[in-house]
């Protein structure tokens, strides 16, 4: 119950009684503002000042230096204080950037087509156009990186006569983009991985086309970071900085024995106590994996000069274990997999398998994941299909087919997200087995995980240091051949700052002064009067009755008398409320309330106001 919340009635349009939310308050009391022209912040608080009869006076602005460079004043310590970004030396150099496509092509006609793109563009739902598009599963999107890494290499040593020999002169961003320090002449020559040569590099039997393409204006100089496309730091070409990202991250990226990575702003550690890290067991098939996280920023200089810098923190990150899928769902549940599981059980195990990447281990198919959407209501015993013109379960099936004999039937099945010749994918939940390198959504992170996770990410200033040179060190900067030919580097210590512990400012009553107590907080004590205390003439308290509030309208009676004894108290100056009532929680009684308040002159309501109720709320305030 929220019952402090208050709302001044002269402010308001009586016309219609509203909290300001009428077709009339555009045109009505704008303070001679057309409609047509409250189009900015600006000129809407300027309109608001005019409602009010108030106009703005001459404006003071604060002296930004004291802010931004500091100054010790009386009272003052200066200290050192150490970052954790690491400055980004570069020198002027070329860069090219190139388009990359590869193309599959497949012996086997599909669609009435032979050629596709190596990996599909997500499409979205053409039933629901407008929503925004699904994010690739982790794993996935960690193999289509492979993918891409190891064809390029291949491409390289094939055709030396387009790339030359020296493989460390690109940066690539395993999709789409590729950096070169070196012009590429033979655009044109036809590129092409036989299916000997694709099984080799990626172990998948089809041919894999490589084109490159030179968009119109595709060669910067690394120094043209400095050229502000604004008129803040922040505002580089965004184009040179992802380049910076991409460079800094391409040791980490080419070495998957160590790190796993999603994108170039983040790795995680594949043996994290190779880099000073551990991972926390989390129970229920999750674990705590540390890693890494890296961006490239212009920070400002001590000659208000902007320079890139590298900013290194650690990460900490709930993750999937790699492991049976019916054993994790069982260790989520904190049961055996002999039970048959309620409804409760259920829906918990339903939120395990949503959008879970898993390998089935049967048949043939346990070389590629099946992305998972939920579970059937009915078990495997359950579950019917049609095979040869008989209906048979699931169970039946998988024993006829398969030759397994399932040992848990009576477990729901998991149901894969696409279709498969129009049909849904049914499996038993005993034959799949969880993709590694896969994050835990928020849905599936327990109040005894996030107790995990803090206990694990509030360290002391002097670990979290050391995690940060941890970090720094994993990306192996100075081992990297590209950012050698670059002559980019990150400097090994991370920038120090001079700063100042400030004295805490006392608070002064009209009976005295009040100190901060050693943890920074201040208590107000029982006796303190304010210095200059408001006075409110007439108001009135209002209570909206919701269903299920478990504070009575004479509970309500009791906190309003408390309110104004305690404002007397305070040295306000307030009278007793001139009526105390309760209407329905709705928006008619409301406004009709406002207006009665408004006519008996109450410049201020005390509204008392459920926490229950979601949808009146914003239109009262």
């Amino acid at each position: 119950m929220s019952s402090g919340s208050g709302r001044n009635t002269n402010s308001n349009n009586t016309n219609n009684g509203s909290a300001g939310n009428g077709s009339n308050e555009a045109a009505v009391g704008n303070g001679g503002v057309p409609a047509g022209e409250i189009d900015s912040p600006k000129k809407q608080c300027l309109a608001a000042l005019a409602r009010l009869d108030l106009q703005p006076g001459v404006p003071e602005l604060f002296n930004k230096e004291h802010v931004t460079r500091g100054v010790v004043l009386a009272g003052d310590q200066q200290i050192q204080l150490s970052s954790n970004a690491f400055g980004l030396k570069t020198e002027s150099l070329p860069v090219h950037q190139y388009h990359v496509d590869f193309m599959k092509t497949l012996a086997r006609e599909r669609n009435g087509q032979h050629t596709f793109p190596l990996v599909q563009d997500e499409t979205g739902n053409p039933n629901f156009p407008n929503q925004p598009l699904r994010k690739v599963p982790d794993y996935t999107t960690y193999q289509n990186r492979i993918m891409h890494q190891n064809l390029f290499a291949a491409f390289i040593r094939k055709y030396p006569n387009v790339f030359g020999k020296d493989p460390d002169v690109f940066c690539y961003d395993y999709a789409k983009t590729l950096y070169s320090l070196t012009k590429l002449t033979s655009l044109d020559t036809p590129m092409e991985l036989t299916e000997a040569e694709t099984q080799q590099a990626i172990n998948r039997p089809y041919k894999v086309n490589l084109i490159l393409k030179k968009p119109a204006d595709n060669v910067f100089d690394i120094r043209d970071w400095n050229e502000s496309i604004g008129d803040g730091l922040s505002e580089k070409p965004a184009e040179i900085i992802r380049f910076f990202e991409l460079a800094t991250s391409r040791y980490a990226s080419q070495h998957p024995e160590d790190h796993v990575m999603f994108e170039s702003k983040k790795t995680y550690y594949m043996e994290p106590r190779k880099f000073g890290f551990t991972s926390p067991d989390l129970g229920g098939g999750k674990y705590l994996a540390a890693g890494a996280s890296k961006v490239v920023v212009c920070v400002e200089g001590n000659r208000k000069e902007g320079a890139p810098a590298v900013i290194i923190d650690s990460k900490k990150t709930p993750f999937y274990q790699s492991m049976n899928l019916l054993e994790m769902i069982c260790a989520a549940l904190q049961t055996g997999p002999n039970i048959t599981p309620n409804r409760a059980q259920w829906e918990i195990a339903a939120k395990y398998v949503k959008r879970l990447e898993c390998f089935p281990i049967y048949g043939n198919r346990q070389d590629s994941t099946v992305l998972l959407s939920t579970l059937t209501t009915a078990s495997a015993v359950d579950t019917m299909m049609e095979l040869d013109g008989n209906q048979i379960s699931i169970a039946q099936y998988i024993q006829q087919r398969y030759q397994v004999q399932l040992r848990f039937p009576q477990w729901p099945l998991a149901t894969g997200a696409k279709k498969v010749r129009g049909n849904r994918v049914h499996i038993p939940l005993e034959l799949l087995h969880v993709a590694d390198y896969q994050r835990v959504g928020n849905g599936n992170i327990t109040s005894s995980d996030i107790a995990t996770i803090v206990r694990a990410c509030a360290v002391n200033p002097s670990v979290k240091s050391g995690e940060i040179i941890n970090c720094h060190q994993s990306f192996a900067f100075g081992a990297d051949g590209f950012m050698e030919g670059a002559h980019m580097t990150v400097i090994d210590r991370p920038l120090d700052v001079q700063g100042r512990i400030i004295q805490a400012p006392a608070i002064s009553y009209a009976n005295g002064n009040l100190y901060p107590e050693q943890n920074g907080k201040w208590r107000l004590p029982k006796p303190a009067k304010y210095v200059r205390a408001a006075t409110l003439k007439s108001w009135c308290a209002l209570f909206l009755e919701v269903r299920g509030e478990r504070m009575s309208f004479a509970e309500y009676e009791q906190f309003v008398a408390k309110y104004y004894h305690e404002c007397r108290n305070r040295g306000i100056a307030l009278g007793e409320p001139l009526r105390i009532w309760s209407v329905p929680c709705d928006q008619a009684p409301i406004e009709k309330a406002f207006e009665d308040a408004s006519g008996a002159g109450c410049e201020f309501i005390l509204i008392g106001h459920s926490d229950r109720d979601s949808t009146v709320h914003r239109k009262i305030f």
